[in-house]
């Protein structure tokens, strides 16, 4: 295995992870939420959210994918991840 493909595994992760916390975040700094709290509070709020909402979306999603591969002969289904 070569370091491009170390990187390239983390660079999707990074996507993967990093694209709906800060989309979530952008929406939710920029909506009437708790605009009385400070800016650094305000922020931190916002991502705490966000990261449960991906955990949200998370278990929603990867659960029944996970189980469906495991029921299946062909193990894990193919979501394009890896």
């Amino acid at each position: 295995m070569s370091d491009y493909w170390i990187f390239n595994g983390y660079a999707q992760w990074l996507i993967v992870v990093g694209f709906p916390i800060f989309a979530s975040s952008l929406v939710l700094y920029f909506s009437r939420v708790h605009r009385e709290l400070v800016f650094f509070l305000r922020v931190l709020w916002i991502f705490m959210i966000s990261g449960l909402i991906f955990i949200g979306v998370l278990i929603t999603f990867a659960i029944p994918l996970l189980v469906i591969g495991l029921l299946t002969k062909n193990g894990a289904p193919n979501i394009g991840l890896y």
